[in-house]
């Protein structure tokens, strides 16, 4: 406001507002008295997530209006004069009349909503979707976003947007699953409002010329900007702790990680797991009280040029979190790239509030059972491609989210996204890790890699006295059964043996080797008792027999007369050694197959 402006004059109970002063009008004698410069409450802003009420004061210093925000909880004679430093007039003297004043000018002030948290929430019942405004059904709900993280933004236009994504996405299934990551975290995070579905993690890994991180900018670009410099990218290059800090309070937005490659974590297992499980750690308050934990439910993308999953425990539930996208090109060419580089670049942050707009209209009931449609679907298509497992139906519960959300992409925005190239991708990744699920062969492959290392630290049946008790602690005992070797090793030795291969709990690994037949045991047991002469004597029972992890191998994969050589002299590389042994032993315990309940 200029100068030379006039408002209106404004009344408030005994209070009128006018010529920039506040003015009392005493109820019986009429008089009036300035009791400060213009000074009012704009707006009274309520918090939706917390609660908590703010004012949005306007008032007139030198010649211009200014603008400040405050708790409501600074309208004291104390805390008030305070604000002297921003141009307030509210000496000590005037303090209290200034505050009476408020007091009644606050019931006249219009109520206005903010939110610092992204995505799904339930508002009086319904729910809202929070991005730079507040979504709802009926529109009865405004709200705007003054959080820090994410930054939310939006520039450019929607229908340049769109353009753009038919011109250089369409017709390219790569880059369309990249797309539906993104806007998937809308429905991941709806569906988990009534906590049915933890976070989506996907891991896109190969060398630096695959298009991963054009692939993750193209999946944030509906919801903001594609960039880490204030935008929706963020990188590993921090602590555990500042990546939670950044993912919490995220119901729908999608979150993206880049270049894993640079850091340092050497086990990722506690970390994804973090990320899928959507809670951060339990903390206590200063008062020792326990705080309510954070949560999130979104889509997570990671990239880098190394796996996850192999830079992690080996164990299934990993794979059951993290979904990993190896070596896969995902843009057409470079020219490709560049050019939905640079348009997403000055076009972001329009089809994501859209999308949910849509989302939100829909029935929850019709929502989740058009999800189940899905699934269905999905594991019928990996049931006549490639067969099940005990984990299928897992897997395709939350892959076939993406499906969901390719249907509702071309139902709501109208894009003609190729559903069945996406489901052939997914179909791909599934393939690839199918082998990994199976623990119980990894954990045969590795055992059997760590035995040919480690075979002269083993006795032999026939000549125990050769075993240099002196040089090697003894790990076990091979014996020679027909055209197999029996291997016997020493519990602790087994589970050491476990651990360094990065297995954690060895009761899964051995219920999965005995339900397949690949355990010789004791009646009722995991181990048989065996005769080890070197073992040492703690470990043996009164009969001087030893309990010991117990299966067989093909004989030539652990040939008994090479023990001297070795394992670097030896005429077969070691890895063909393994893999030919593992081959051989699996193809020999074939017919065990049937059961797997590890």
């Amino acid at each position: 406001m200029s100068k030379n402006e006039k408002k209106a004059e404004e009344r408030f109970g005994n209070y009128k507002l006018t010529n920039k002063k506040v003015i009392y009008i005493d109820p019986e004698t009429k008089e009036e008295s300035v009791i400060a410069k213009h000074l009012k409450i704009q707006s009274i802003l309520e918090n939706l997530e917390n609660g908590e009420i703010r004012l949005k004061l306007e008032f007139w210093y030198r010649g211009q209006m200014k603008i400040e925000e405050i708790a409501r909880s600074q309208l004291t004679s104390y805390e008030l004069p305070k604000l002297l430093d921003t141009g307030l007039d509210v000496f000590d003297h005037k303090a209290k009349k200034v505050i009476s004043y408020l007091s009644v000018q606050e019931e006249y002030a219009p109520l206005e909503y903010n939110h610092s948290h992204v995505g799904w929430a339930v508002h009086e019942g319904k729910p809202v979707y929070k991005h730079l405004k507040a979504i709802n059904t009926d529109g009865s709900l405004t709200s705007s976003y003054i959080g820090e993280e994410p930054p939310l933004k939006s520039t450019g236009t929607l229908e340049k947007w769109n353009s753009l994504i038919n011109q250089e996405v369409i017709g390219t299934p790569t880059l369309e699953l990249a797309l539906v990551m993104g806007f998937s975290s809308v429905i991941v995070g709806l569906i988990n409002i009534d906590g049915e579905i933890d976070s989506l993690v996907f891991h896109l890994w190969g060398d630096s010329t695959k298009g991963k991180t054009t692939a993750a900018k193209l999946a944030v670009s509906p919801f903001g900007k594609p960039s880490t410099t204030e935008g929706l990218i963020n990188t590993w290059n921090g602590t555990k702790n500042s990546l939670i800090s950044k993912v919490k309070n995220n119901h729908g937005i999608p979150f993206v990680v880049d270049e894993a490659s640079v850091n340092s974590m050497k086990d990722f297992t506690q970390m994804t797991y973090q990320l899928a499980s959507g809670i951060e750690k339990s903390r206590l308050t200063k008062e020792a009280k326990l705080r309510k934990p954070e949560t999130w439910a979104t889509t997570i993308i990671s990239t880098a040029e190394k796996s996850l999953v192999s830079n992690s425990s080996q164990n299934v539930g990993q794979l059951m979190r993290v979904f990993e996208f190896e070596e896969v090109t995902w843009t057409k060419d470079a020219p490709n790239a560049d050019r939905l580089c640079d348009g997403i670049t000055l076009n972001y942050g329009h089809a994501g509030p859209l999308f949910a707009e849509h989302v939100a209209g829909l029935e929850e009931e019709a929502l989740v059972t058009k999800w189940h449609e899905w699934t269905k679907w999905l594991y019928k298509r990996i049931e006549e491609s490639q067969g099940t497992d005990r984990f299928t139906h897992r897997i395709a519960n939350k892959l076939s989210i993406l499906l969901l959300t390719a249907d509702l992409v071309k139902e709501g925005l109208g894009l003609q996204l190729n559903i069945d190239g996406i489901a052939d991708l997914l179909l791909e990744q599934n393939a690839q890790t199918a082998d990994l699920r199976d623990i119980g062969g990894k954990a045969m492959q590795l055992v059997i890699g760590q035995i040919i290392e480690h075979k002269s630290k083993f006795e032999k049946e026939h000549t125990p006295g050769d075993f240099d008790a002196s040089s090697y602690e003894c790990w076990g005992r091979l014996k020679h059964v027909g055209n197999q070797v029996e291997v016997s090793v020493l519990p602790h030795k087994f589970r050491e043996i476990l651990q360094k291969c990065g297995f954690e709990d060895e009761k899964v690994v051995l219920s999965n080797w005995k339900a397949k037949g690949y355990l010789i045991h004791d009646k009722g047991k995991n181990q048989k008792k065996t005769t080890v002469h070197n073992a040492d004597e703690k470990h043996k029972h009164k009969d001087k027999r030893t309990p010991t992890i117990c299966f067989r191998v093909p004989r030539q994969s652990l040939s008994l007369e090479t023990d001297a050589q070795p394992a670097r002299n030896r005429p077969q590389p070691m890895h063909e050694a393994i893999d030919e042994a593992v081959d051989q032993f699996l193809e020999n315990n074939e017919q065990h197959e049937e059961g797997d309940p590890s």
